[in-house]
């Protein structure tokens, strides 16, 4: 599971946070599409959390930020390594008028991933979001 993305504009993705519970190895992997971006790949070891049955926030940059292209959809994804006992954490708005509303807006939605594809919930908005470092447009970079 994980979010689903797009923003207007070109950017410079450089880490994520979120909150879960996880008494197990997981990876946050960042995909465009089907295919994972290089470098944004971070693995977390079970033992090396606050606590493994408290909700914990993480935050984490990625080694090698990638450029990503405006009115593109990528997925920011939570994997789990070992077996799938995960929490993460996600509210429901009342539609997806009401997600607009709220930073992001309709371009940030739960997306799950099954054998190789990905189902969305654009109600529905995981407990995670981006660490943005530079903008860009067609004239300079911000």
């Amino acid at each position: 599971r994980g979010l689903a993305f797009s923003m207007p504009f070109p950017f410079r993705l450089s880490g994520f946070y979120i909150t879960l519970i996880s008494s197990q190895d997981f990876q946050m992997i960042l995909y465009d599409d089907t295919n994972v971006i290089a470098s944004t790949t971070i693995s977390y070891d079970k033992d090396q959390h606050q606590s493994t049955t408290a909700r914990g926030f993480i935050t984490d940059w990625f080694p090698n930020p990638p450029i990503l292209q405006q009115n593109h959809t990528y997925y920011l994804s939570l994997k789990p390594i070992t077996t799938s006992n995960i929490t993460l954490y996600e509210f429901q708005a009342t539609s997806t008028d009401a997600l607009s509303s709220i930073s992001g807006g309709s371009n940030f939605y739960l997306a799950t991933r099954y054998g190789g594809g990905w189902t969305t919930d654009k109600t529905k908005r995981p407990m995670m979001g981006l660490i943005i470092d530079q903008l860009q447009d067609a004239r300079r970079v911000y």
